[in-house]
């Protein structure tokens, strides 16, 4: 074999070593080659589904209704009786800091244990770093009437007298006389909007299943403390004295506990 074919023959097993150990997946989302030497977070090898479970928790305890008492940083004993809330705008983070809205609007009765696994379809194929959604919804869906599905009147969180929707309820008792309080937070300028990074796991799978634990007592601080005594024991409008504090504290109220 002449030096010329040897010349050749090692140039074309050289390029064809140097292919095969790049680290990309042959498959691709949106024409882009995907990188699967991603350090942390989520990759979804090909279009898939993705799974989130709700838990719900007081601090370090698991929420139990009507017979456990709580108590806050205001040093509220309360019990809770009823929990609601709307979980909307799901959104992944892809690797360019881009994010991928699913346009979700699920409201979630905890105590009815209704909505608790929601499965967000059509997740493409892709690296994904962080995590988003409201807990509410969007100005447009506000405002909008549609008042469909989980945004029928029917469900009890439209606020009748004053256009607009119930984005979260927490309604219970002062032990030991028992007075009530109804914390309904409402209203565009409430609106608490969640970002939550995905970067502490590593995970490849085409479905992933996600679990995001609500912390209620983070309503009540950080970074304002909210006393049911001193602020208010109901909340009925966007306009009530206390609503911002509780938004704004509900900023930090979710976290990601698992992903597999």
């Amino acid at each position: 074999m002449n030096k010329t074919i040897l010349f050749s023959l090692s140039v074309f097993i050289s390029a064809f070593l140097l292919t095969a150990c790049k680290k990309t997946d042959s498959n691709t989302a949106n024409n882009q080659t995907i990188d699967t030497s991603f350090v942390n977070g989520l990759f979804v090898s090909k279009t898939g589904s993705l799974q989130i479970n709700f838990t719900y928790s007081f601090g370090q305890s698991p929420l139990v209704f009507n017979s456990k008492n709580y108590v806050n940083a205001s040093y509220d004993t309360i019990t809770i009786t009823d929990l609601k809330h709307y979980f909307s705008n799901f959104s992944l983070q892809k690797a360019d800091s881009t994010w991928l809205n699913f346009n979700n609007c699920n409201l979630i009765d905890v105590k009815a244990g209704r909505n608790m696994t929601l499965n967000i379809s059509n997740v493409p194929a892709g690296n994904y770093r962080a995590i988003a959604f409201d807990i509410g919804i969007d100005k447009v869906r506000n405002s909008s009437m549609s008042l469909m599905g989980d945004l029928d009147p029917a469900w009890g969180m439209y606020w009748t007298w004053s256009t607009g929707y119930v984005f979260f309820r927490i309604m219970g008792n002062l032990p030991p006389t028992d007075s009530g309080y109804s914390l309904d937070l409402g209203g565009d300028n409430n609106l608490p909007h969640i970002e939550l990074p995905l970067t502490a796991f590593k995970v490849k799978t085409e479905s992933p299943q996600l679990t995001l634990n609500m912390d209620i007592n983070e309503i009540f601080q950080n970074p304002n403390k909210y006393s049911l005594v001193n602020d208010g024991m109901a909340i009925h409008s966007n306009t009530a004295p206390g609503a911002l504090k509780i938004a704004q504290n509900m900023l930090d109220m979710a976290s990601v506990t698992s992903l597999k």
